[in-house]
């Protein structure tokens, strides 16, 4: 095949949903995951982790390389682990529409506060591939507080509140920082149960770029994620559940795993625009 004729990347992604997708679907092995993960994604890389249909991976799988994504971010993308499962292709023994009845999610709930000795997170839930996703709580019971509260939990913040001072919230960010050997994520600090919640630095400092400056954590050369159409537009559907309603670029400066407002305007003609081609609509 001659070089003009061999296809481009964007027919790659055209053809197959995604360059990490096509690799798969050759055989190749990626070098590492995607800058986003986008549900076709996932269901590649959970597609190539299993032999046949009838024997699907199990959620440990996701550790063996940093090419597959974590089960933080499976549950963030589907209504539980079976639902991913089945996405890619497995035959799943219970479908997800048929187990997640209100009373199975609160008896679960209070299962995993037993087994915690405390009220629990949505972040515990989303590490725990036995229990339907943070998301499906929300989608049930109408927020994560109305569940903890159906199930018999108080709706206020785990743990007895507290005043931090700017110089522990400092102190707070360069051991984390120190600890993992980068700049901490929002997610980082979601996942330390130690930690002060990401809003009580978004609120002390005004946005979580802010806090990391006041705590001299200057962010690493590192290359530019390169986002396809997709992504960008599956970002903004991912932040239209998160804020539940049609996102604006103050929602996209908030979460720092999702691609910043500059890409948007770089690839649209206005971030109208990508709200409306992503099938959101921000006048309603």
């Amino acid at each position: 095949m001659e070089r003009d004729e061999f296809p481009t990347l964007v027919e790659f992604q055209d053809e197959f949903g995604s360059w990490y997708r096509t690799l798969w679907r050759a055989g190749f092995t990626p070098n590492g995951p995607p800058s986003y993960w986008t549900k076709v994604d996932i269901e590649a890389a959970l597609a190539a982790l299993g032999d046949v249909p009838d024997d699907p991976p199990v959620t440990g799988d996701l550790q063996q390389n940093a090419v597959y994504p974590s089960l933080s971010v499976v549950h963030d993308r589907f209504e539980s682990w079976e639902a991913a499962l089945e996405a890619a292709g497995y035959e799943t023994p219970v479908r997800p529409t048929q187990k997640w009845t209100a009373d199975r999610l609160l008896d679960d709930l209070n299962e995993l506060g037993d087994s915690l000795g405390r009220k629990p997170k949505a972040v515990d839930v989303a590490h725990d591939a036995d229990m339907a996703a943070p998301r499906t709580y929300d989608h049930v019971f109408g927020s994560w507080n109305a569940a903890l509260k159906e199930a018999g939990f108080s709706a206020t913040p785990v743990g007895t509140p507290r005043e931090y001072s700017d110089e522990e919230l400092i102190s707070e960010l360069r051991s984390i920082a120190a600890e993992i050997d980068r700049r901490p994520r929002m997610t980082d600090v979601e996942e330390d149960d130690e930690s002060p919640s990401p809003s009580v630095f978004r609120d002390r400092f005004g946005t979580w770029p802010a806090a990391l400056a006041a705590a001299d954590i200057e962010p690493k050369f590192e290359r530019a994620p390169q986002y396809t159409e997709s992504d960008l537009l599956d970002a903004l559907r991912t932040l239209a559940e998160r804020v539940d309603r049609p996102p604006s670029i103050g929602d996209l400066r908030e979460f720092d795993d999702l691609p910043a407002p500059v890409t948007y305007y770089r690839r649209f003609e206005s971030f109208t625009e990508a709200l409306e081609r992503s099938g959101l609509n921000s006048k309603t």
